[in-house]
């Protein structure tokens, strides 16, 4: 699997679709949707997160995975639950089973701990998540649904999501503000 692969409502993984290479992770403050389903992701991810997670630390920044690889079945049930909690205006914070990029391994939702407090959605307000924006790609990853692209990736800001595209890609699209979205547009392919 390619790091720079596009999922998302207009290219969805193949329904087979399994990612290669997924590892176990540990998270103290993980709680699945679905009981006893362990955190995993992407060996190349979890490397990248551990180079992250010890570089935000030397900053006074604690950062965990909150949510990584998800199986259809997982995705399902993070749709159910958020439709049950928000109503229709889930689709645009939920993916669809089979255009989540979690599916692929390579997407993390990042979470942290302020004054003892796990905070698993990040905000602007908070200096961890301003660091992570700003130093993410020198790991490898992207700002996946960016503020002020939300007519191009079709979701709504989310500051907590980072997709792992290697460090060439994401220094690249950071340098030239474009999503993957873009970058696919821009190489002929088409939503």
């Amino acid at each position: 699997m390619n790091n720079d692969i596009l999922v998302n409502k207009d290219h969805p993984l193949p329904e087979d679709f399994i990612p290669e290479n997924i590892v176990l992770l540990d998270n103290p403050y993980y709680q699945s949707f679905i009981p006893n389903t362990p955190l995993r992701v992407s060996d190349v991810v979890s490397f990248a997160f551990q180079n992250l997670k010890e570089d935000a630390k030397k900053e006074g920044y604690e950062l965990w995975i909150d949510s990584g690889y998800r199986t259809r079945y997982y995705q399902e049930e993070v749709l159910k639950y958020y439709l049950k909690e928000m109503g229709e205006s889930a689709y645009e914070k939920v993916a669809l089973p089979g255009t989540s990029e979690h599916e692929t391994g390579l997407a993390i939702d990042c979470a942290t701990v302020i004054d003892g407090k796990y905070i698993d959605e990040l905000t602007d307000d908070l200096p961890v998540t301003k660091w992570l924006h700003a130093n993410c790609h020198h790991y490898g990853f992207i700002l996946r649904y960016p503020k002020d692209k939300v007519e191009i990736t079709g979701y709504n800001y989310e500051p907590w999501h980072l997709r792992y595209v290697g460090k060439e890609l994401a220094k690249y699209l950071t340098e030239n503000n474009l999503t993957l979205d873009e970058y696919h547009l821009n190489r002929g392919i088409t939503r």
